[in-house]
């Protein structure tokens, strides 16, 4: 019988497969403010992403009496309190839902009232403000002082794990720099200055990027 030689078909085989969408555990951006006032109630608002599926809080700080105002897959808003026996520092907060826990981040509390910082509001001493620097912006705050009172001045930035590399400056109010400082070792690379106002009137702590490029 002679050989005849098969026709080889192409072949293709088509594969419908139902692959499961895997949920990413959360990951937060932003908290604001970024202090707490020690023995009191505040708010925080965080930031990210994946917040929904069951969020609580987790905190180095002390708190209690813990309610959720509000929750979405970006945003997440929560209320408590912190006892008044509480130790002033520089604390972690974690974000856990069903799928994981977020990395940490960090705000400061203090026994300091907190505020956001407003476009060339003047504010009242003593205060902590919350605010974000980027760029080549130059934040003003300006306040008043008294002749002879002692005033300091502190940034938290490289120890709240942000890039900005702080300078401060006090002017008075004929535009003169009566005082500054520029990254400090011992504090980790933030800003702090110390001095006494030589005069009664209106003076402006000026903030702004080493390289006006905060980021």
């Amino acid at each position: 019988m002679p050989f005849q030689p098969r026709r080889l078909l192409p072949a293709a085989t088509l594969l419908l497969v139902a692959v499961p969408i895997l949920a990413a555990p959360p990951q937060l951006r932003d908290v604001t403010p970024r202090g707490v006032t020690i023995g009191e109630r505040v708010t925080l608002r965080l930031v990210g992403a994946h917040l929904q599926g069951e969020p609580r809080l987790i905190s180095q700080l002390p708190i209690s009496d813990a309610k959720v105002e509000s929750s979405t897959a970006n945003e997440f808003r929560i209320s408590f309190a912190t006892p008044a026996d509480a130790n002033a520092g520089i604390y972690a907060l974690r974000l856990a839902t069903s799928e994981g826990i977020s990395e940490p981040i960090l705000i400061g509390a203090d026994q300091l009232p907190q505020q956001m910082i407003t476009a060339n509001g003047e504010v009242a001493l003593p205060v902590a403000l919350t605010g974000a620097l980027t760029g080549s912006t130059i934040r003003e705050i300006p306040f008043g002082g008294n002749k002879g009172q002692r005033v300091v001045v502190d940034i938290e930035a490289q120890r709240l794990a942000g890039k900005l590399n702080p300078v401060l400056r006090l002017i008075d109010e004929r535009g003169t720099q009566i005082a500054w400082s520029g990254g400090e070792s011992h504090i980790l690379g933030d800003a702090r200055l110390e001095t006494v106002l030589p005069a009664d009137g209106k003076y402006r702590v000026r903030v702004h990027d080493k390289l006006y490029r905060g980021a």
